[in-house]
């Protein structure tokens, strides 16, 4: 009795899962082309650090951008800062929010059941949590990717790096994401508010900047969020 019973509780929390994901799913496509707030907030919670390259680093850096350093660079690719756009209804979001615009654009997501993790539903609010990704690809193979395209990839990260100093090159970068929580609210099929928060750890990241090449890590915490939608 207790295990059919244990089966049964199974089944209808993987429903509600399905029920969830689709619902969520059919919001957020719906949502893609109104109008709404956008914020982003991205902070280092370990800087960029290449050893003992990074005063070498520095100093060709400065010799292109006195204002500039490693962390600046690094981070204005990374996304650190804060972000705040009324993206218009009707327009590409992508184009408004131009630099990064494609990551930040509110996507439809492509959720699957299996992907909500720790799933809370209170009335028209989900909370749930996607699993760990390390180096996901914009491509929807991952929980992550199927949640949002606030990614990077490694050839993102070599071209915009070379935006700056056309020298360089990124030959590898592994980035693990970690603590993915979203915040997602639906009133009669529309999205209302749809909030997401992750870890970034940069667990390596080698370059090479003509003579000198070393491989660095760093850390960033991003909250972000998607409300005052007009339909």
């Amino acid at each position: 009795d207790n295990a059919s019973g244990g089966n049964a509780a199974a089944a209808s929390s993987g429903v509600d899962a399905a029920a969830a994901a689709e619902a969520i799913n059919a919001a957020t496509a719906k949502a893609v082309a109104a109008g709404y707030h956008w914020t982003r907030s991205a902070q280092y919670t370990q800087p960029v650090d290449v050893g003992s390259a990074t005063s070498g680093l520095n100093t060709l850096i400065k010799g292109i951008d006195p204002e500039a350093s490693l962390d600046s660079v690094v981070g204005g690719f990374i996304g650190i800062g804060d972000k705040e756009m009324d993206i218009e209804k009707g327009g590409s979001a992508a184009e408004q929010i131009d630099y990064h615009g494609e990551n930040y654009a509110l996507q439809a997501t492509a959720l699957q059941a299996s992907d909500l993790k720790n799933l809370k539903v209170d009335g028209n609010t989900y909370t749930f949590e996607v699993e760990n990704a390390t180096s996901p690809q914009t491509d929807k193979s991952t929980a992550m990717s199927r949640l949002t395209n606030d990614i990077l990839t490694q050839s993102m990260v070599d071209s915009e790096i070379k935006n700056f100093i056309s020298v360089a090159k990124i030959n590898s970068a592994t980035i693990e994401y970690t603590n993915i929580k979203a915040t997602v609210v639906i009133e009669d099929g529309n999205l209302k508010e749809f909030k997401y928060s992750y870890d970034g750890n940069v667990a390596e990241l080698n370059i090479k900047v003509s003579f000198i090449s070393a491989s660095g890590k760093g850390a960033m915490h991003v909250d972000a969020a998607y409300t005052g939608f007009a339909y």
